[in-house]
């Protein structure tokens, strides 16, 4: 059991590293905290399936708050796709634009609005993504936050199942989950 788990976390982060732009360039020994997020949120896309997954042409990310993550993720990841569905990355101007998302990540300039945030996006196919800590007991769908230096994926179970979503193994594995 314990070699299933370690290949299966070895298997993501070997994926992360190969079809992330954020950690392409040998160049750089150490990347800004916006270009990783960008790069796990796009992997989390890839490793979680939504229940409207068949509806629509595109598959809408939004940013509220983050300006550095939303060019980051406009950079690498605009106009890659989904599935069948065309990746659109949107700058949202307003909390209300939300619900025009499949994923949206609430900057930390923004988190006095995560209980409407929250709401909005509750039992919908609406993927709420944070990156400050204790957002994931909070009810934060995915919480991106560093422990001793490290990048941890938290995942709220109860959000997860009230939105419909279906998580990977392969990233459950990799992330702290929070019933």
């Amino acid at each position: 059991m314990q070699t299933t788990k370690l290949k299966l976390r070895i298997t993501f982060l070997f994926t992360v590293v190969l079809t992330s732009p954020a950690f392409q360039s040998a160049r750089a020994q150490e990347k800004p905290l916006y270009e990783i997020q960008a790069a796990i949120i796009y992997n989390v896309v890839k490793f979680t399936q939504w229940a409207n997954e068949s509806e629509g042409k595109e598959f809408v990310m939004g940013v509220y708050g983050d300006e550095n993550l939303y060019g980051a993720l406009k950079t690498a990841y605009q106009n890659k796709s989904k599935g069948a569905k065309k990746i659109v990355i949107n700058n949202l101007s307003s909390l209300d634009e939300v619900l025009s998302c499949d994923l949206f990540f609430l900057g930390d300039k923004k988190l006095k609005d995560f209980p409407k945030a929250k709401e909005l996006a509750t039992n919908k196919p609406i993927l709420c993504v944070t990156g400050a800590p204790s957002y994931g007991k909070k009810g934060s769908a995915v919480n991106l936050t560093t422990v001793d230096n490290r990048m941890v994926i938290e995942i709220n179970e109860q959000t997860i199942s009230q939105g419909g979503f279906k998580v990977s193994g392969t990233l459950l594995t990799m992330a702290k989950v929070i019933k």
